[in-house]
This record gives C-alpha cells, sequence and structure tokens, in this order.
C-alpha cells in the first residue's frame, strides 16, 4: 500500500522516512518528490510503499499525530487522483471525460425514465 506523507520540512530525505516507518512493514521504500504546482510554489512530498497491506494500515493509524520539529505532518493512504483539466499541457484528462459524461448521461436517463 503507498502512503502519503505531507508538511514535510524541506530538509527532509528518504532516510528520515526510514527512520519514522521502520516499524511498520517488512518490506518498504521511501521517496521524496518535489514539483512546482500551478501557482509556481515549490512543493514536495513524501511516498512510502509498505507491504503487507495490514502493516500500512497500522502506520498510518499509529503515525497519524506525529510531528516533526512540533509540526504536525500528514499520514494517509495515496490515491492517484485524475485531473479534469491539466493547464500545463492544455489538453482535458481522458478519464475525467469519460466520467464527467456518464454522469451526464446517468441523469438524462432517470429524467426519462429510461435506464
Amino acid at each position: 500500500m503507498d502512503i502519503f506523507i505531507g508538511n514535510i520540512p524541506d530538509y527532509f530525505t528518504e532516510a528520515d522516512l526510514e527512520r519514522i516507518f521502520h516499524d511498520y512493514g517488512s518490506m518498504a521504500t521511501y521517496k521524496i518528490v518535489e514539483y512546482v504546482d500551478d501557482k509556481g510554489d515549490e512543493r514536495r512530498y513524501g511516498l512510502s510503499t509498505l507491504l503487507p497491506d495490514i502493516e500500512a494500515v497500522h502506520a498510518i493509524k499509529y503515525l497519524k499525530d506525529y510531528k516533526v520539529d512540533g509540526l504536525p505532518i500528514e499520514i494517509r493512504p495515496f490515491y492517484v487522483r485524475a485531473r479534469k483539466h491539466d493547464q500545463r499541457h492544455g489538453d482535458t484528462d481522458i478519464f475525467a471525460r469519460i466520467f464527467h459524461n456518464r454522469r451526464k448521461d446517468d441523469r438524462r436517463s432517470y429524467a426519462h425514465g429510461f435506464m
């Protein structure tokens, strides 16, 4: 299971993530992701993949109040989200389009009494 670790300090490294999660998961990988958001701000977050999944669930549960330098970090399951519109490339995400169109079709079907 992939775990998102947000609100981490700028100096944080993969070794720091490993120190936090070393008691959870017999097989684990750690990664710091850095990117520039739509507003031009630099952002970073950590990713950890823990196996087996039950140990990842325990890590999320027991580390939810974990603090670094007195500031809480965000620890939750990591899920990839489809973006409705990708401004960097000027194209619309195909999955968001399909989902949006499907919802419109469902509403029309209910309004007309068919399914």
